[in-house]
């Protein structure tokens, strides 16, 4: 299972990411680019991993591991796109997404039942909104949306989205995630 010192360690993100596993309720975005190509029908079909998703699982992981007794509800298309590690499926409930609820009705229907952490697999304009008002009510959501801005350019990028001005105070983390091309040991030779 992947950690966040298997990427880059920095001390600095270590102290970060306790940070924010400790902090209060608010909304935390995981940005980034990840087209999340699929691995074909000889591999299931299923998603390859990315370093956003990675980063995301981590950090549901930190913020759980943090709280052992907290609750999570995930919205999620599918179990296979989140990617539940064993040691936090009880903690963890999914809510599916299908073709008769929308994303933002399965949000305000799990911010209902005031979860510690709200996780949302896909942050987009279509329950944005619906993400934000979890906030407001005070449930700590955390959420990955695909993009390439960073910083204070994702708040502008959801009020794109449509979400209220007002609203964007709730936003209390943005970890930006960005792919680095670089060869591997073998190509470098």
């Amino acid at each position: 299972m992947l950690e966040l010192k298997d990427f880059y360690h920095l001390p600095q993100v270590d102290t970060l990411f306790d940070q924010l596993a400790a902090g209060e309720p608010g909304l935390i975005v995981v940005a980034g680019l990840d087209p999340r190509p699929r691995a074909g029908p000889a591999a299931g079909d299923r998603f390859l991993p990315s370093g956003r998703s990675a980063i995301f699982r981590i950090l549901m992981r930190h913020i759980l591991a943090a709280r052992p007794r907290s609750q999570a509800i995930v919205v999620a298309e599918s179990e296979e796109a989140i990617r539940l590690p064993r040691q936090i499926r009880r903690q963890v409930t999914l809510s599916r997404v299908d073709e008769l609820a929308a994303y933002a009705h399965c949000i305000v229907r799990a911010a209902h039942k005031r979860p510690d952490l709200l996780v949302i697999d896909r942050l987009c304009a279509e329950n944005a909104a619906a993400a934000l008002e979890a906030v407001r009510r005070g449930v700590r959501v955390l959420a990955q949306i695909d993009t390439a801005y960073y910083g204070a350019e994702v708040a502008r990028h959801l009020v794109d989205l449509g979400v209220p001005p007002e609203q964007i105070r709730t936003l209390r983390w943005v970890v930006t995630v960005q792919r680095l091309a670089t060869l591997c040991p073998t190509c470098k030779q």
